[in-house]
This record gives structure tokens, sequence and C-alpha cells, in this order.
């Protein structure tokens, strides 16, 4: 009897007596049977090489099933692609040390599960449907706790999907990478919590239109910055337990924030409308400007104001000079520039007004002339440089009145001493 014959034979029988015991000791779904033929196929497979006499690289072992069920094999488990001897395998699976190896005679190994496109050191899971979990990993918890790795048609390309499940195996994705002709981001993390689109990365959002977008939320630069609540479009900087005091030397190294520019560089302050501010800093010198233009924005001060024309208020906000102070100054010294100072009062031809005429007109305005009244000053205040130069003015005419009474008083006296020369004379005389 032909032994090839008998050995396919005895495989058959009891290929059908192992079906018929799976099939009635351990019923199954119909999307266990992939798992369940490949079983029958392995042991098929054995079973076909039961009557083989193995050959010395299977320690001399024949290999034969147990009452138990368990079936024993030598170290190597070799498939042929020829029938020319036990040294020409494509494929052989080797046990050692309680670990199972594959290597090849000529060839890299490669495996497929579901599927013959594989490739030598490869091995290439082939899921069947849009959305299939192809691999589970799992420590000590064999149905909870598990990270799944999904392949998923979305469209245009196929994404991996990175996930996790809870005590009730509950899924949550933690990760989905897509190629980057998906149109798609290409990675999203925890549901879009961190998105890489188009080199682009975004933070809170899965569109994020430059290279850092952060929406939703605010930043915190600094291990000893102040934690701003994470207030949406907020950010804080620095360390609160240093002082920035760049110099010549560390100006890099030293600055909380370092703005980088050719000349300028510029802050800008764009409000809910049309309307944006600026401050611009370079060359040692700083503007301001709004809307393009420089130099022309109000810059308010606690309780006071330096408005666009130039004007600066201390305690308002309305100035109409150039300092205009609601309140009290001190200064070690005030300098005043002015012009016209009143000399001409001394030259000759200068028209004095006599003491009769400033007494008429005293008693006519209750002030002297040309010097505010009282109810002017209160009004419209008084010029400082102004005054000082009308009160000289004053001084000098006064000085004028004293010195012609000056000429006065010693015309008197040389008369009164001529009158008492003649009243010595004559009584002398008599």
């Amino acid at each position: 009897m032909d032994i090839s014959n008998m050995r396919f034979s005895q495989a058959t029988f009891l290929l059908r007596l192992a079906v018929i015991f799976v099939f009635r000791k351990h019923p199954f779904k119909s999307t266990e049977v992939p798992g369940l033929l490949l079983n029958m196929l392995l042991l098929t497979l054995l079973i076909l090489s039961g009557n083989n006499p193995a050959s010395a690289q299977h320690f001399n072992r024949t290999p034969f099933i147990e009452p138990s069920g368990v079936m024993e094999v030598g170290r190597f488990f070799d498939f042929h692609d020829t029938n020319d001897g036990t040294s020409d395998y494509s494929l052989r699976m080797e046990v050692s040390d309680g670990k199972l190896y594959s290597s090849g005679l000529g060839v890299f190994p490669g495996l497929g599960i579901n599927t013959i496109s594989v490739n030598g050191n490869q091995m290439h899971i082939f899921g069947g449907y849009s959305s299939s979990t192809n691999l589970i990993l799992s420590a000590n918890y064999e149905n909870a706790y598990r990270w799944k790795f999904r392949t998923t048609d979305r469209g245009n390309a196929i994404d991996l999907d990175i996930i996790c499940t809870d005590n009730a195996d509950r899924e949550e994705q933690v990760l989905k990478l897509s190629p980057s002709f998906s149109g798609r981001p290409e990675m999203s993390v925890m549901n879009d919590w961190l998105t890489v689109n188009n080199a682009n990365i975004g933070i809170g959002t899965s569109s994020p239109d430059v290279k850092l977008h952060l929406k939703g939320g605010s930043m915190m630069v600094g291990t000893n910055s102040v934690n701003n609540n994470n207030t949406d479009g907020y950010m804080s900087i620095g360390n609160i337990l240093e002082n920035s005091s760049p110099h010549a030397q560390n100006w890099h190294s030293s600055s909380t924030l370092l703005l980088n520019a050719q000349d300028f560089s510029t802050i800008g302050f764009h409000d809910s409308g049309l309307r944006v501010d600026f401050i611009r800093v370079g060359n040692g010198i700083m503007e301001l400007g709004y809307d393009g233009g420089w130099g022309r924005p109000h810059i308010k001060l606690p309780n006071g104001i330096w408005d666009a024309s130039g004007n600066v208020g201390i305690g308002l906000e309305n100035p109409t000079e150039r300092l205009t102070v609601n309140g009290k100054v001190k200064a070690r010294e005030i300098r005043v520039d002015v012009q016209g100072m009143p000399d001409y009062v001394f030259k000759a031809g200068y028209q004095n007004m006599s003491l009769s005429e400033t007494e008429a007109y005293i008693k006519k305005h209750q002030h002297l002339p040309e010097v505010p009244s009282a109810t002017e000053a209160e009004q419209n205040g008084l010029e400082l440089g102004e005054m000082n130069k009308l009160l000289l003015k004053k001084i000098e005419e006064l000085t004028l009145h004293l010195i012609e009474k000056d000429k006065q008083l010693n015309r008197f006296e040389e008369r009164l001493n001529e009158l008492e020369g003649y009243q010595k004379k004559n009584e002398i005389k008599n």
C-alpha cells in the first residue's frame, strides 16, 4: 500500500474527529471560524508528518498526540517548498529556552495573517473590514485595561488609531495618525487636545492656522511664572524669583521677552473694531502710534494723560497747555525762557505814569495799571513769564519815581541849607 495515501487517510479521519469534537465540545460564533480553521489546519499538518520518522534535527522524536490531547513535537518544526529532504526547509520554527523563533534557509521569513501579500522580514495583518482591530496588548488583565491598534478607512487613506480601555473595557481614543494626503490632520491626541495638521500644531483645535495655534486656554512660560487660571487668550511669562536686568553682556539671556528685528520691533494692540495701536522701539527710540501712524495716540496716566497733541495733564485729563497740573508743584528750581524784558523803561524818552495818575487809576480800578485784576487772574490764571516781566516793569517804574523823589529831596535839602545859612547870618548881624 502506498504509504503517503495511508498517511492522508489517517489524517483525514483524525481531522474529521477533531472537527466533530471541537464543534460539540466548544460551540462558537461565526467570527471564530477563521481561528478554529487555522488550528485545525495546523493539526492536520502535524498529523501528516506523524508517520514520517524525524531526522536528526528533531532529536529522533516522532510527533504524537497524547490521550489528554497534547501534541508533542521536537525542537524544530520545518516547512518545505520541495520533498527532496529535510535540509532544504524554507521556514523553520524553533523552540529554545522557552522562546519561539522562526528562521529561513536562504530567505527571510515573513508572517501574513489573513493574507499572502507579505514579504520577508514583514508581518502583514489584513483586517478585512473598514475598521479592524489588528493588534491588542494587555498586561495582567486579559479583557480590561488594554491597548488596541486599529486601522480605519475614513476615505482617501487608512488611519491608525491607538485606543486604550478602562476596567470595563470601554474605549478611549488616545492617538490618531493619518497620512498627509488624506486631507485630515496628520496626528490627533486625545480627540484633538493636540493636533498636527500641514506642519501646524494645534492645541485645543483640529485646524491650526499657524505653526502653533492655542485655542480655548492660556499659555504659561516659566517654572515660576504666575498661574493665570487658563484664561482664554492670556499668557503668563517670566520668573517671579528672579529680576530681569539685561545689560550689554547678557541682554539676550536676561530679557523676559525678547523681540528681534532689523531696526525696529513692534507690539500691536488690536481692539474688536478696526483700530490698531502700536509700540515701536528701535535705534534707542520708543514710538507710539495707531492705524499705521506714529506718535499720535493718547497715553493714559494714573489720574492724568499725555494726549495726542503733546499736552500733559497731571491731576486732570483735559490739558490745554503743554503741562497742566491740578495741584501743587514742588521744584528746586524753575527756569522760564522769556523775551522782551522791560529794560526799555530806563531808556530816554520813556513816558512813566506820574504818581498822581497812578493814584487816580488805582482809585478807579483797584489794581495797578497793566496788572491783571483779581477776577481775571482767578479766571485765566497767571502766565509766569509775562507776570514776572510785568512786575519787573513796575519795579523799574517805581525805581524811576524813587530816583526823581530822591532828586527832589536833595534839592529841598539844598534849599533848606541855604535858608538856614541866611538865617544864621541875620542872627549874627542883629
